[in-house]
């Protein structure tokens, strides 16, 4: 998605955003009717926890997003190949 340079009302940016929710609706229905799941939906009912999960998810997610000069780690699978800054 090329968000800065379409801006947020782009077709494929809209697109991703929905496609995202879908699986993550779908990701929940199966966890909350499996008998084991991956993820147990009761870890989220603790506040605590809750905010923690979503302090480490905001946090990776602005990581992931901030500006990089030129040849310095950023995220995916080539980050260990980089060098960092």
């Amino acid at each position: 998605m090329r968000v800065s340079e379409a801006g947020w009302s782009d077709t494929q940016a809209l697109l991703g955003f929905s496609t995202a929710a879908a699986l993550l609706a779908g990701f929940t229905l199966v966890e909350s009717r499996a008998g084991q799941p991956i993820m147990p939906l009761r870890l989220f009912s603790d506040r605590d926890r809750a905010g923690g999960h979503l302090g480490v998810l905001l946090l990776t997610g602005m990581g992931c997003s901030s500006p990089r000069p030129p040849g310095c780690g950023g995220c995916g699978p080539a980050t260990a190949t980089r060098t960092a800054c």
